[in-house]
Parts: structure tokens; sequence; C-alpha cells
């Protein structure tokens, strides 16, 4: 039986870095070896338990995988008021900021909303669900909308639009390339009276909220639902938030009717 070719330092070098952050199938692919021999190499190195092998990852380690390398304080921050599962491990004299995989692919799966996915390595955190995969995509398309500063010429087509009395929200957020939120946020910035024409209400059917359930659970952004269902992404989101909380719509719409 041959043996296999040498390990180099910068061969070494790269397992080291890599270990703990990435997938074991992803060095041995990035190292052109097998997920054996990477295995045995890291454990002759002394590198320790792999995330794979461990339900922990030190959350600097998460914080990489999920596409922020360096400042991870908002993260944390904002991932905390969110009720994420952190944990907390002693060795020895010092206490690190843990995280459980199993239980941050639970709490992932019931707050998708909160994560983006566009950044995240596939499989970086090990083997994934099987709805990540349209949540990942999904947050790709969503990352192509331009989120640069508006422009003078942005401003001044926005205005014309408006002026023209023949777009809704998602023909002017299709023709800026901007999501229908932006848009909207851009008019109150600008102080523009003039509003986006109204669609013609549709009742929504149960199939389309069969579908808008099931893209939702799925990670789907809203401007990729609205495509879907040929409704605005306004209206879907609106519908997603009637759904959650009927209880807070119902008592909102009797206070309106009550003023009127």
């Amino acid at each position: 039986m041959g043996r296999g070719k040498a390990w180099t330092q910068s061969d070494l070098t790269t397992l080291s870095d890599m270990w703990g952050e990435k997938s074991i199938p992803h060095i041995a692919k990035t190292l052109g070896r097998s997920v054996n021999a990477v295995k045995i190499k890291a454990w002759k190195l002394g590198l320790g338990a792999h995330m794979e092998s461990s339900p922990y990852i030190i959350f600097q380690q998460f914080a990489t995988a999920l596409g922020y390398p360096s400042s991870t304080g908002y993260l944390k921050m904002r991932l905390k008021r969110d009720g994420f599962p952190f944990v907390r491990k002693k060795v020895e004299n010092n206490s690190f900021l843990m995280v459980d995989l199993d239980a941050f692919w639970k709490w992932a799966a019931k707050n998708k909303d909160k994560l983006n996915f566009a950044n995240f390595e596939l499989n970086a955190l090990g083997a994934e669900p099987k709805w990540v995969a349209a949540k990942r995509t999904a947050d790709w398309k969503a990352a192509q909308i331009s989120k640069e500063p508006w422009t003078k010429h942005e401003d001044e087509k926005l205005q014309r639009m408006l002026e023209k009395r023949s777009y809704g929200y998602a023909g002017i957020a299709a023709e800026l390339n901007r999501t229908e939120g932006a848009v909207k946020r851009r008019m109150c910035d600008l102080g523009l009276e003039l509003r986006p024409i109204k669609a013609k209400p549709m009742p929504w059917t149960d199939d389309e909220v069969k579908t808008l359930q099931e893209m939702r659970g799925r990670g789907c952004g809203y401007e990729e639902i609205a495509a879907v269902l040929g409704r605005s992404a306004l209206s879907c989101r609106g519908r997603v938030e009637r759904l959650e909380n009927p209880d807070y719509f119902k008592r909102d719409e009797r206070r309106r009717r009550a003023v009127s």
C-alpha cells in the first residue's frame, strides 16, 4: 500500500487555521486529501475536538462561519436580544462564549428572518438542515438589490415616476433596483407627498396563503415571494404580520373605525 503525499508546512498551517472553523470535508477538499487523512493529522497535531465531534463551538468561530470575520460585537448584541442560545464554558480560569450547534439549528429554524446566509459557506458548521439551501439562495438574491446611498439621479427618477401616477411600489422598486421598503423610506426622507398608485384589492386565497407560509418557512424574502404570487412585497409582509398577530390587528382596526 503506497504512502500518501507528504504534508508541507503550508498544509499544516492551513489545517491549523481552518480546524474548528470549517467542516472537515471542506478542509479535506482544500488540501486535496481524504477526510480520514485530515482527521489523523489533526489528532497527531493535538488540535483538539472539531466542531463536528463536539456540540460546542467558540462564538468567534461561529461568527466567522456566518460571514462576520472581524466585528462581532453588534452581532452578539443583536442575537442576545433575539433570544439566541449562548452558552458559557469555563476552562481553568478562562470563560468562553460558546454556541451549542444543535441548539443553534433549532433556534435558527424558528428565527430565519434574524439570520443572513448570503455569506454563510456551505456546511461551514457541519451538516445543514434542508431549509438552509433555500434560505441561502434567497439571501443571496436579496443581496443583489442596491444598498448604496441614494443618488440625486435616483431621487429625481423616483419623483418623476410618482408624478406619472402609473407606478405602484413594485414597479418603482424594480425600476430603481431597490426593495419596496427602501422606496417607502426614501419617500419619507424626501418628504414626498405623492404616493405610488394602489393596486386593486385582491382577496388572499387559501392557496396563496399556503404558498406564502411555505416560502417564508423556507426562508424566502418578501421580494421573492411577491414575484411568485404576483403581489407587492409590502402586501406579502402585511399578510404575514396579520397572520402572526391577528389580535393586534383586530384591535388596530377597531381603533380606526372608532376614530372615523
